[in-house]
Parts: structure tokens; sequence; C-alpha cells
């Protein structure tokens, strides 16, 4: 269990690899009479944490996941903070095909044709080394 969690009851994850703490608020999933109360207690508990710690925590991202179900493309609406100093904010929207489409039928095909021939490099080259 987090310190966020004990000391203002939001759930968090540790990405050791980034050195980061992930706060997810999943509101899709959950039953619509209790999404609104679990999704209000994250958020209140968030804002607790970042106006009470100031000094050791830092709000740097906040990356939402819409799923549009009507053509099957999630989207992925990225905020960052990349400069504590400047406060800058930066958007970034990048989406995400569920279906494969005929049009990107021809892309899929050459990433799968790219990823094969830099694999076969990559194991010639390790052959060579050994």
């Amino acid at each position: 269990m987090s310190l966020l969690q004990k000391k203002y009851g939001v759930y968090s994850v540790y990405h050791k690899r980034w050195k980061d703490i992930a706060i997810p608020m999943y509101s899709a999933e959950l039953h619509p009479q209790n999404k609104s109360e679990i999704v209000k207690k994250q958020w209140e508990g968030l804002k607790n944490a970042l106006s009470n710690e100031t000094k050791g925590l830092r709000l740097n991202q906040i990356m939402l996941e819409v799923l549009n179900p009507y053509d099957n493309i999630v989207l992925m609406p990225l905020l960052e903070v990349p400069d504590a100093t400047t406060k800058q904010l930066q958007l970034t929207v990048r989406s995400l095909d569920t279906t494969l489409r005929p049009q990107n039928l021809s892309y899929v095909a050459w990433g799968i044709a790219s990823l094969l021939c830099s694999a076969s490099m990559l194991c010639n080259l390790v052959s060579k080394l050994r």
C-alpha cells in the first residue's frame, strides 16, 4: 500500500522503469451508480495530495483514453508539463484504431515486413559477433 493510499485514499501504481507514480481512474468499467463516487473520491484525494505535498509530489502528465464506439478508435489525449519552472502545458492527441481498416492494410503489411527484415538482420549480426 502506498503512502498516497494510506494518507489520502488515492490508489496509485509505482513504475520502476520510469520512476514515476501513476494514478489510474477507471470510470468506464465501473457500475454506473458507483463510478461517480469512486472517481470523485480519487479526484478529491489527488487534489488534497497535490495541495499538501508541494515539495515531494509534482503532477507532470495527464493521459486519458477514450474509446469512440462508433468508429472503434481509441483517442489518447496527453497533457504534459515538461518543465517544472515554466509550467508550460503541451497537448498531444494520439489515436489508435482497434479494428483493421482496408486503408491501413498496406501500412500493417509494411510494418510486419520491416519487423521481419530487422529481426533477420539482427540475428545475422549476433551470429557474426559470436
